[in-house]
């Protein structure tokens, strides 16, 4: 769906080839490809995705327990948004129960449109400072499973720091069945540069002995690392370190939120490029080592499986979030606004809310300015935040994600262009 983007030695060889002389198999090889389609195949596609995207989902749930924090991180949206003498919030626990409650009565009708598996997660701040608030939302959890409130396939996610996990709170995490997702930003030189605590001293040793505490109490831990200005030229070689020295099948790379600026002089479209590029030489990296990239591999499994990327955040009208207040909203990146978060109501349906309704319809295949984009079907819009704060508005696009998803999309029809051709063998004649 869309336009594809070969090299210019690849077009050229498909322009000059005559089709009707090709054996049937290298015909069948280039649609089953994408590179070659029946002409109304993708209006096919396109009418069929509207469809799909229009149909309600709310798959996860995202507890923000707290907007505290013990690290001060330079690009964090959350920290660089709260004012400096504001007081932290801290969840209610009858709140949190409430809401785990609410999500599990909207799942039904998820799993009717197409959810496979649920998902629960714990964020900040730093939700390991609500570490008594968190224990007893997982005996909550567990409660729920048990009486059938909640899939027993719901998975229950934390987000965190790392530096405030003992071998107790990790062995804690594995009874519960918790996974990890801790934020490691590469070596320690890179790390401490930008993570820092209310010292100003840095945390790596910390957050290390937090992934070691986890591997050895057999939690499952992923990497999350935040691609900042400061990292933007250097992405395959933190990727390098993370693969070689972390002991982990997954991490993922988060893009800079708009928040998170901190550089004078700030070049969007420089550092939008020069994190692409390191995000796809990254993929073939990891296609090498067999640890995944997140944000890359859902691209390519799209294409690899021939599905159209719908949204690459849940935020696009598939998620609750509670913040430390109380309230229910679509998207945690508001959290210090009043903008898309409501006075929380366990009634609320998020299935007809106004909010909810019209961030689900936030998908390329609804934007009129991306259907002649050659990565329509793999993108999933990046980040709605970001295509407001950048741009005026969540209908937007989001820069540093386009370019990437173009980056990416590239590389992928061009490779496998090129595999593909290479077998073609056209009738003599």
């Amino acid at each position: 769906m869309g336009v594809v983007a070969l090299a210019q030695d690849q077009a050229a060889l498909l322009r000059s080839s005559r089709f009707d002389h090709i054996d049937s198999d290298s015909l069948a090889l280039l649609k089953q490809n994408k590179i070659v389609v029946d002409s109304d195949e993708d209006l096919r596609d396109l009418e069929t995705a509207r469809e799909f995207v229009n149909r309600p989902i709310i798959g996860t749930l995202c507890l923000m327990l707290t907007d505290a924090c013990n690290l001060r991180c330079r690009y964090c949206f959350v920290e660089n948004q709260l004012c400096p003498t504001a007081a932290n919030r801290f969840l209610p626990k009858e709140v949190a129960f409430e809401a785990i409650d609410m999500f599990g009565r909207v799942l039904p009708r998820s799993f009717e449109n197409g959810l496979e598996e649920p998902i629960i997660n714990f964020y900040g701040g730093e939700p390991l400072l609500c570490l008594e608030t968190m224990v007893a939302c997982l005996e909550h959890i567990t409660m729920a499973k048990e009486t059938g409130r909640l899939p027993a396939n719901t998975r229950v996610v934390l987000n965190s720091n790392a530096t405030l996990i003992n071998d107790d709170v990790a062995q804690m995490l594995a009874s519960y069945g918790v996974t990890a997702s801790i934020s490691i930003d590469g070596p320690q030189e890179v790390h401490d540069a930008v993570r820092t605590d209310v010292n100003g001293s840095g945390s790596f040793v910390r957050a290390m002995a937090g992934h070691e505490a986890l591997k050895r109490a057999g939690v499952d831990v992923g990497i999350s690392c935040a691609l900042d200005e400061s990292k933007a030229n250097r992405v395959v070689e933190i990727a390098r370190w993370i693969i070689e020295n972390l002991d982990i099948s997954v991490f993922g790379f988060n893009l800079l939120l708009a928040p998170g600026v901190t550089q004078t002089g700030f070049d969007l479209k420089k550092y939008s490029r020069m994190v692409a590029k390191g995000m796809v030489e990254s993929f073939t990296l990891c296609q090498e080592t067999g640890v995944q990239e997140e944000r890359t591999m859902r691209l390519a499994r799209s294409f690899a499986l021939g599905e159209i990327h719908y949204v690459d955040c849940s935020a696009c009208g598939q998620q609750i979030v509670i913040d430390p207040s109380g309230r229910i909203g679509v998207c945690h990146a508001y959290v210090a606004s009043d903008d898309n978060f409501f006075p929380f109501s366990s009634t609320l349906d998020p299935f007809t809310h106004p909010c909810w309704t019209n961030w689900r319809k936030r998908s390329p295949i609804n934007n009129n300015e991306c259907l002649s984009c050659h990565a329509l079907s793999l993108c999933g819009g990046g980040c709605p935040y970001n295509a407001e704060v950048w741009q005026g508005s969540i209908w937007a696009t989001d820069p540093t994600f386009c370019t990437f998803a173009k980056t990416m999309t590239k590389y992928l029809v061009g490779s496998t262009a090129e595999r593909v051709i290479s077998r073609i063998r056209p009738r003599a004649g």
